[in-house]
C-alpha cells in the first residue's frame, strides 16, 4: 500500500486524507499544533434556527471523522525538519514535542481557566476530550509563564517538553500548511492591542463559539453598538498584503447576522472598500436597506483612538467629499485577512519549491506541474486566500492528482 505525507491538518488537509483513504492509499497526517482541525476550531457556528453555509461544520466534521479513522496515521505536535527523495519515495525527518499528556489528563479544564492569553483549546473527538496548547499564542515562550502548569492537579502540563526525532516514509506529498491572520498590531492606526473594545473578527468568533466573556457580552448586547471595519491586511500595499483575502466579506457579515440574531437592538456598521461577497446572499448594500440597525459606509478608517468615555472613537471619511467624522462605538471588529505562514519559505527550501510574490506557494502552472510530476503537490489556503468550502475541495483535488500519480507509477 502506498503511503502519502500530508503537512498540514487543517481543512485541506483532512479533506485530502479521508480522500485518500477512501483511494485506498495509507494517508500520513502531520500537524505542526497540538489539534487537528486548523483555523476552524476556533470559528463559530453562524446558524441560529438554520443552516446559513457558513461551512464552519463540513471541517469539524470532517475532524472527529479523522480522529476516528483507523485509516489514517495522525502525528500531531510536529514539524518536518528534512526530506530526502530516494528512487522515487521519500524519507521525512521530523521533530516533535508534546506539552500535554494525554494519558495524565483528567480533562477537568483548569488550565484553560488559568490561561490569560486563550492559548489553550478543549478538543472534543471521537476518542475523547483533549487541551491543545498553541505555542505560538502560549505566553511562556515569552515571559516564561507557567499559569497552566501550576494549575493542573495532575502535572500533565510540561511547557519545556523535550523534542523526539521521527522518520516516516512516503510515495508523495501533499502540502497544505494553511495561513496565518493578518496581525493587525502592525497596523498602529487601528488601536489593536492598545485601545480597549478593538478586537479581530477571529476573536468574537472564538468568543461567540467558546461563549468566553468577550461572547457573552456581545450575546447580551452590551456592546450595543459595533463596527467591523473590513480589508485590515488585505489589498494593502504597506504591509505587502496586495491580494483580496476572499472570505473577510463573506465570514464578517455571517457573524454581523449571528450577532442580530442573538441581540436585535445591536446596532451594526460596517465599513468598506468595497463589498466582495462569495455567495448570492451576502449582499451587504441590500441587508443594510432591510435591517433596521445596519449601515454600511464606503470608507476606510484612518485612525481608531479612545474617546473621552473611555469608548472606541473612529475617525473616517464620508463618501462623496462630505467631511470626516469621528464615531464613537461599543466595539470595533477588525476584519483580518490572511498571511502566508511563516513556515512557507521553510517549507520551500526543505521541499525545493518556490513562492510566488505574495509568498504562498504555487498550486498551478509551470513551477507546480514541474513538483507533481515527482509527486508534490500544494493544496489550499498555503496557495493562497480560500474559504472553508475551496479549501476542502482543494484537498480532494489534491487526493485526485496523488492518485493519478501514484497509478501512473506502475
Amino acid at each position: 500500500m502506498a503511503h502519502v505525507l500530508i503537512l498540514g491538518g487543517g481543512t485541506t488537509g483532512i479533506s485530502a486524507a479521508l480522500a485518500l483513504a477512501r483511494f485506498g492509499f495509507s494517508p500520513i497526517l502531520v500537524e505542526r499544533s497540538p489539534c487537528i482541525g486548523g483555523t476552524a476550531n476556533e470559528l463559530a457556528c453562524k446558524g441560529v434556527r438554520q443552516c446559513v453555509r457558513c461551512d464552519v461544520c463540513l471541517a469539524t466534521d470532517k475532524v472527529a471523522i479523522v480522529a476516528g479513522s483507523d485509516e489514517i496515521i495522525t502525528i500531531k505536535d510536529s514539524k518536518l525538519e528534512m526530506l530526502e527523495r530516494r528512487s522515487g519515495r521519500y524519507r521525512a525527518t521530523l521533530s516533535r514535542s508534546k506539552l500535554v499528556d494525554d494519558e495524565i489528563c483528567t480533562r477537568c479544564g483548569r488550565c484553560m481557566e488559568a490561561c490569560k492569553g486563550s492559548a489553550i483549546t478543549m478538543y472534543s473527538a471521537r476518542e475523547g476530550i483533549f487541551f491543545c496548547i498553541d505555542q505560538e499564542r502560549c505566553a511562556h515562550t515569552r515571559n516564561g509563564c507557567e499559569e497552566c502548569s501550576v494549575a493542573c492537579p495532575q502535572g500533565a502540563i510540561d511547557l519545556e517538553g523535550e523534542e523526539e526525532t521521527l522518520e516516516v516514509e512516503a510515495d508523495a506529498i501533499i502540502v497544505a500548511i494553511g495561513s496565518v491572520p493578518f496581525d493587525p498590531s502592525a497596523d498602529r492606526r487601528l488601536g489593536y492591542g492598545v485601545v480597549d473594545g478593538v478586537v479581530t473578527s477571529l476573536e468574537v468568533e472564538r468568543g461567540i463559539g467558546k461563549m468566553d466573556e468577550l461572547g457573552r457580552r456581545i450575546a447580551s448586547g452590551r456592546p450595543g453598538k459595533i463596527c467591523f471595519i473590513q480589508c485590515v491586511g488585505s489589498r494593502d500595499a504597506r504591509f505587502g498584503a496586495h491580494l483580496c483575502s476572499k472570505v473577510c466579506c463573506k465570514y464578517s457579515m455571517k457573524i454581523a447576522k449571528l450577532i442580530k440574531a442573538m441581540s436585535p437592538a445591536t446596532e451594526i456598521t460596517f465599513t468598506f472598500m468595497d463589498w466582495r461577497p462569495l455567495e448570492r446572499g451576502d449582499d451587504l448594500l441590500e441587508w443594510a436597506s432591510l435591517e433596521k440597525g445596519v449601515r454600511a459606509i464606503r470608507s476606510r478608517p484612518s485612525e481608531v483612538f479612545t474617546g473621552d468615555d473611555g469608548r472606541p472613537v473612529m475617525r473616517y471619511a464620508l463618501p462623496g467629499d462630505l467631511g470626516v467624522v469621528e464615531e464613537a462605538f461599543d466595539l470595533v471588529v477588525l476584519s483580518v485577512g490572511m498571511r502566508p505562514s511563516p513556515h512557507n519559505e521553510e517549507i520551500a527550501e526543505t521541499i525545493g519549491a518556490k513562492l510566488n510574490p505574495h509568498g504562498f506557494f504555487f498550486s498551478e502552472g509551470r513551477q507546480a506541474r514541474t513538483l507533481e510530476e515527482k509527486g508534490v503537490v500544494f493544496a489550499g489556503t498555503c496557495a493562497g486566500p480560500k474559504d472553508i468550502e475551496e479549501s476542502s475541495m482543494e484537498g480532494a483535488v489534491a487526493a485526485a492528482k496523488v492518485k493519478k500519480y501514484l497509478e501512473g507509477r506502475k
